[in-house]
């Protein structure tokens, strides 16, 4: 306690401060938020463009794969129903934002 009194000449002050610099923590905070959610909000269409272009791409490879005949141990239903699940929980998300679907979960 001494050298908070010597410090800050006062343990009023002590809490002022940080009060203070607990507030400009908190407002530096909220402005990074807000920043990472513009981003992010930015960045969802094209990652989802791209994504679901990937997952058209991962369709197609397994249909050539199981029709070539080059893997002959590759699980082919596998591949395709996790791409359209994928495509499915996508276009729904994007329905729910919209205020399309009712039962938006």
């Amino acid at each position: 306690m001494t050298i908070d009194r010597q410090r800050f000449q006062d343990w009023r002050t002590a809490g002022v401060v940080e009060s203070f610099l607990l507030n400009v923590v908190a407002i530096a905070w909220q402005i990074a938020r807000l920043l990472i959610v513009a981003l992010l909000i930015l960045l969802e269409p094209i990652l989802g463009f791209v994504l679901c272009g990937l997952a058209l791409v991962g369709v197609i490879v397994s249909v050539i794969l199981k029709f070539s005949g080059s893997a002959p141990k590759f699980p082919f239903l596998v591949r395709p129903c996790n791409v359209c699940g994928a495509i499915f929980r996508l276009s729904r998300l994007r329905r729910c934002r919209a205020g399309v679907g009712t039962s938006c979960q």
